[in-house]
């Protein structure tokens, strides 16, 4: 079975503040950041019985910096106490994801997986030490690129044996990625 699909996203960011050395009577600044992106999708699924199943996905997705990442102003982390500054000129990261699965149904309720995902991010917002005479202070930039890789496995496991009547249903889970 083969899944293509395509997305058209349109929005703007927008962050009104005031600088924090303006006046009081000083207008605020806006600033605002419309995008339009075309995030395409592909999933090919193999299925040659009802216990097994391949997968092969990728698509295009994008990170959005938060208020917090964004916001041109200095505020003190809860933890550590550290001096956090955001970065208004942030720009959207572009997301290339990639997943390899195969999928094992011992019973229609139970489930034996494992994956491996590569992902490639353009410019993606990093977090950055910058140098203070007290303290310690961050903020956030775009970096060149970046990849993330690893495997994943999830096994989900019928616990109906352990049931007090018949219509109680029972399961254990357990998902883990490196």
């Amino acid at each position: 079975k083969l899944m293509a699909g395509v997305r058209f996203e349109t929005a703007t960011q927008s962050l009104t503040y005031k600088e924090q050395n303006a006046s009081a009577s000083a207008a605020p600044v806006t600033q605002k950041a419309p995008s339009s992106y075309l995030l395409p999708a592909l999933s090919l699924k193999f299925t040659p019985s009802n216990q097994n199943v391949w997968w092969l996905t990728a698509s295009k997705t994008i990170s959005r910096p938060n208020f917090k990442e964004l916001a041109p102003f200095e505020y003190i982390e809860f933890f550590a106490g550290e001096i956090a500054s955001g970065n208004p000129s942030l720009k959207n990261g572009i997301n290339y994801n990639f997943d390899a699965r195969y999928e094992f149904y011992p019973s229609p309720s139970e489930l034996i997986s494992v994956g491996a995902f590569f992902k490639y991010l353009d410019s993606p917002i990093e977090r950055i030490n910058i140098a203070a005479s007290s303290g310690r202070k961050v903020s956030y930039v775009n970096v060149t690129a970046a990849t993330l890789a690893g495997v994943e496995v999830e096994l989900r496991k019928d616990l109906n044996f352990l049931s007090f009547n018949e219509r109680t249903k029972m399961s254990a889970g357990l998902n883990a990625s490196y």
